[in-house]
């Protein structure tokens, strides 16, 4: 077991496509006309949404059973997933297509006639491809997935950007999207089927099975989305495109940075289920899980200082010095950042308590609904913006509950906060510094960011390893070497003692 290694190859090839569709994005802001491009962005905050709703479960539910049953039956758990996915897709592009004008009119999405058949084909693509990932990770080829996604994302861009030059049209963008995406899962499937050598073997009993289990997850899915997406959707129904485009640039994720803790908490969640459900030991399954969140903290919490202090370099030179109103909406967002360091409910889903997450999250949706009925009136976006934080807030504290509750751990042992603290405080001290003798120099808001930024974050890496901060032995997962480093150690009684934080 190596979730470091398969990590930092899933992080990889995230990265990249994370890097090459912010490339994309710095194209279009400063190609093409603010309102087209706030039509792209609706288009991409729809297909996020149904992305997340459309699959019902079905990849995490890849990695559940891949490495809980025999070596015989996983060719039925990849048949049956295979064509539950094709099924899905299709369904999500036929409701698209039946609703189109509801959905334009809802959301404001101008000439939605144009996009039909590009963004129906895109849709189908994302569906049907969204469990390859995760069976490419239970099946231990992290490294080969990494590869070709890293291939495929250097030619998306080429081809995209010869695109967007040559034409312009956000039609034509959009389909081009869409034949893209359906040859790189055309090749990832192909090699994965040959590679295990599937046979194709649709087994109904093992299909409800998964159903019983991947229903709850979507369910899940729908609401995390909506709590996730809620402030694009009503803020997109209440301006204009234009305006669209200038909030949902402000509230864009962070290229790269929470990758880290997504192919973080992929790679461990196979091996955390094994050790809960197979091995019935619930402190190994919070060691896994502890040592990844503080392997995410060291990676994230320097990077929201620095983004924190050097904001105006940071957006210009994404978005260029247009898109410099986003900046309120931008640090209200960021304030999530640091509290993204891990996947809070993977350990509710390996204890299989699905239900309890949903609970949770439809008392965080009516949360986040009151928050923006408050504040949107009052502060507009930013009202959109900090009621998403509040939300944020408020999933992650019902979260910690109830993994307390159903593991029978402490709120207080679950995770390293001790460490967590000092990490995000260390990284502060370090950044604060670099900020402020930034402020001396005569350079521009892009320079100062490009020259003070990677000064201080390779400084905060340096610091929190010296200090014994740092953690980036999760593959090995040694009990003898967790101890000797103070990180959590498993008590006879079962319950996770991080002990005292101490820095060696």
């Amino acid at each position: 077991m190596n979730i470091l290694k398969d990590s930092f190859y899933l992080t990889l090839s995230k990265g990249i496509r994370s890097v090459v569709m912010m490339a994309v994005v710095m194209v279009m802001t400063r190609v093409i006309p603010i309102g087209i491009y706030g039509t792209y962005r609706q288009l991409i905050t729809l297909s996020t949404v149904i992305l997340a709703i459309a699959p019902l479960g079905i990849p995490i539910s890849v990695s559940y059973y891949y490495k809980n049953i025999k070596a015989g039956q996983r060719d039925k758990l990849i048949t049956n997933t295979l064509l539950i996915s094709l099924l899905l897709a299709l369904a999500s592009s036929l409701v698209f297509t039946v609703f189109k004008y509801q959905i334009s009119a809802s959301l404001n999405i101008e000439n939605i006639d144009d996009y039909l058949l590009g963004f129906s084909a895109y849709i189908f693509i994302l569906v049907a491809s969204s469990f390859i990932e995760n069976l490419f990770v239970s099946a231990e080829f992290a490294k080969k997935f990494s590869i070709c996604n890293c291939i495929y994302y250097v030619l998306f861009l080429i081809a995209l950007i010869f695109v967007i030059y040559k034409n312009g049209r956000l039609s034509v963008i959009i389909t081009a999207m869409s034949a893209l995406e359906a040859l790189r899962f055309l090749v990832l499937l192909a090699f994965i089927l040959n590679r295990l050598k599937v046979r194709f073997s649709p087994d109904m009993g093992f299909l409800r099975e998964q159903f019983v289990y991947c229903i709850p997850l979507g369910l899940v899915g729908i609401v995390q989305v909506l709590n996730t997406h809620l402030d694009k959707l009503i803020i997109s129904g209440y301006f204009t495109t234009a305006e669209f485009a200038v909030y949902s640039t402000g509230a864009m994720e962070i290229p790269v940075v929470s990758l880290v803790t997504v192919s973080l908490a992929t790679a461990a969640l196979p091996y955390m289920s094994k050790e809960y459900n197979t091995n019935h030991d619930i402190g190994k399954a919070l060691l896994i899980w502890g040592k990844i969140t503080v392997t995410g903290a060291v990676l994230i919490f320097p990077v929201f200082f620095i983004l924190a202090f050097f904001n105006m370099g940071y957006v210009s030179f994404l978005f260029s010095e247009k898109f410099l109103s986003c900046i309120p909406v931008f640090l209200i967002r960021l304030l999530r950042l640091p509290l993204s360091c891990t996947v809070f409910g993977n350990m509710l889903i390996i204890m299989g308590r699905q239900k309890v997450t949903i609970y949770n999250m439809l008392i965080s949706i009516a949360i986040n609904v009151a928050f923006n009925i408050i504040l949107i009136p009052s502060m507009g976006m930013e009202g959109a913006a900090l009621s998403g934080v509040i939300m944020h807030v408020a999933v992650i504290l019902l979260q910690l509950y109830q993994i307390g509750r159903f593991s029978g751990q402490r709120i207080r042992d679950l995770m390293p906060y001790g460490r967590l603290l000092k990490i995000f405080l260390v990284s502060l001290t370090v950044v604060l510094p670099f900020y402020l003798l930034s402020n001396l120099v005569v350079l521009n808001y892009i320079a100062k960011f490009f020259v003070f930024g990677p000064a201080a974050f390779i400084t905060c890496m340096y610091t929190l390893t010296k200090l014994g901060l740092a953690d980036f032995d999760t593959g090995k997962l040694s009990l003898l070497r967790l101890r000797k480093t103070g990180s959590p150690k498993v008590l006879k009684t079962g319950r996770v003692d991080y002990g005292k934080e101490r820095v060696d």
